[in-house]
């Protein structure tokens, strides 16, 4: 597969999985709400205000997810046919790891913002939010692609370089 054509098909199925996850967007935001309903009163003794606006900030930010382009890249990549029940695992296993940290930059992000942290939390918490937030939003998928297809890019460029 030429890169051209691996980049063709990223931008297809990126535009595709988006365009189809703008109804899922909502239940993916209550699905990560929902273990703050419980992790919240085991470890802080309080029941968090979970409240989801409809407003148009509320579903860009649902919108924005790292499950979309790690799922183009797992899409676009040469060995479905020969690896398909394989790569749905791998499918499986990124999504939750994606949907794990989520959880747990909402957990943080609501900790600090709702729960009153101190000063000295907001200190620590607000660089490691945005840590957890850059992290799992942007380096993560990739590197779950690249650990879960390291083979089929290996075998592509060195068939390249032949």
């Amino acid at each position: 597969m030429k890169i051209w054509v691996f980049l063709l098909r990223f931008f297809i199925f990126l535009t595709v999985l988006f365009l189809l996850w703008i109804p899922v967007s909502p239940y993916y935001t209550y699905l990560t709400l929902w273990p703050l309903t419980w992790l919240f009163p085991l470890v802080f003794g309080i029941k968090p205000d979970l409240t989801f606006s409809s407003s148009s900030s509320a579903f860009w930010e649902s919108a924005f997810t790292n499950i979309v382009p790690f799922l183009a890249l797992m899409f676009s990549t040469y060995g479905w046919r020969i690896q398909w029940n394989k790569r749905l695992w791998q499918i499986a296993l990124g999504i939750a790891l994606l949907y794990i940290f989520r959880v747990a930059d909402r957990f943080l992000g609501y900790w600090l913002t709702r729960i009153g942290a101190t000063d000295a939390q907001i200190t620590i918490g607000e660089p490691l939010l945005y840590f957890l937030i850059q992290l799992g939003k942007i380096l993560f998928p990739i590197m779950l692609w690249l650990l879960f297809c390291f083979r089929d890019l290996q075998r592509f460029w060195d068939f390249k370089e032949k």
